[in-house]
């Protein structure tokens, strides 16, 4: 948003927003669920029996009230909760729409039925801000699962020849292949919409709001008035103006409907407040946690290394080959790093196998110039890379092995 002030006011458009608070709901957008996820994995450490089935299935849930709330907003204002913060709103994009802002402000009840989104147009907007979300999530957690299933693939294993050529095996190869290329080539168009965008080229920002047919436009004073008519009392009933006698069925109803309205009108005018308390209260609890936990470590007598439960790369049941053993064994039982009989084993990218927390000092504490190597063959890992704010290698490719 340091940008919009840099923009001259003369030549924006007051009807539709800039691509900077667009790309700003995004950003804000995307901090909720990991800091949740954050908290909620903090906290299943001190309860787990209440927690960790609701961290376990944190994707699923999350998508499920995300998507809840979002409906409801969409349905109501025709913007997501977060566009609705910035006062931006969701438009049924049409040829003929009135351009000028006077002509809007005439009649902007017959402007609202125009741009109003359908209803496949509001179950395409929830996919976009929360299905694709997760299944962007899923896919990447796939890929990575599969990746040391790829770094084996020089390893024979006594599989059938059946799952070695087939379908499953294939589709597995296929997807591994292809999805960072058809990830990178969606996220060049997602930033070509951007540039058009930008150069008011086009009115939609994804793929998605291209295809159905979705722009942004400003939330407006008629908006909010229309919003607020909702929750007035309606006028009175034929049976009330013909002095009927009420039922009870029917006192029953105007008393619920007369206690819902006011908490409905309540809980809208208070999301404008809920949502930034909220925010700052999450990023405040995750860097409250990320810091205790880190001066509790630091100031812990037992400062000595911790070995991380690793699960191996290799199924205990292919344990058994002989040529994966082959692969994993070295010739001698002593370790190349502390040249005594090895406890813990490790294996690395290369095949040669160490005590656990030999091959793992030796790695992060490798210089930046020469590091992140074999300590035999001097080969390039994979696993291993570079932090900046650490001042050290960060390990990832280390797998126990069980004997």
């Amino acid at each position: 948003m340091d940008f919009y002030s840099s923009l001259n006011s003369s030549q924006l458009n007051t009807q539709k927003p800039t691509l900077f608070e667009v790309v700003s709901c995004a950003q804000l957008d995307s901090l909720l669920s990991p800091s949740l996820r954050f908290l909620l994995a903090h906290y299943t450490h001190r309860y787990p029996r209440l927690l960790i089935r609701v961290l376990n299935n944190f994707d699923e849930l999350n998508s499920l009230l995300w998507g809840f709330i979002q409906y409801k907003y969409l349905e109501t204002w025709n913007a997501t909760f977060i566009e609705k913060f910035y006062g931006i709103k969701r438009i049924s994009s049409r040829p003929l729409l009135p351009k000028s802002p006077e002509v809007v402000a005439a009649n902007p009840a017959k402007y609202h039925e125009i741009t109003k989104l359908s209803s496949l147009q509001i179950l395409l907007s929830l996919i976009d801000t929360v299905g694709i979300p997760y299944l962007s999530t899923k896919l990447q957690l796939y890929h990575e699962q599969l990746i040391p299933q790829h770094l084996l693939d020089t390893v024979h294993l006594d599989v059938p020849e059946e799952e070695k050529s087939g379908l499953k095996k294939l589709l597995k190869e296929a997807f591994f292949k292809l999805y960072p290329s058809v990830k990178l080539s969606l996220k060049l168009f997602t930033i070509l919409l951007h540039i058009l965008y930008l150069s008011d080229k086009t009115s939609s920002v994804s793929i998605i709001q291209l295809l159905s047919k979705v722009s942004y436009a400003r939330i407006t004073r008629a908006d909010h008035l229309r919003v607020e008519s909702r929750f007035t009392p309606k006028e009175q009933s034929r049976d009330q103006v013909l002095n009927i006698p009420p039922t009870l069925s029917s006192v029953l109803f105007s008393n619920i409907q007369a206690l819902a309205l006011p908490l409905q009108k309540i809980a809208w005018a208070t999301t404008d407040t809920i949502l930034p308390v909220s925010i700052f209260l999450l990023k405040f609890l995750e860097w409250y946690n990320a810091n205790r936990s880190a001066h509790e470590d630091k100031n812990s007598d037992n400062n000595k290394f911790i070995d991380a439960p690793v699960p191996p790369i290799v199924p205990p049941d292919a344990l058994n080959s002989k040529e994966v053993k082959a692969a994993i064994t070295t010739t001698d039982a002593a370790c190349r790093i502390c040249h005594e009989e090895i406890h813990n084993p490790a294996i690395i990218e290369t095949g040669y196998v160490f005590c656990y927390k030999c091959i793992y000092e030796y790695l992060r504490d490798q210089p930046k110039e020469t590091g992140g190597r074999c300590p035999v063959t001097g080969r390039r890992l994979l696993g291993c890379s570079w932090g900046e704010t650490r001042n050290e290698w960060i390990i990832k490719g280390l797998r126990r092995v069980i004997i």
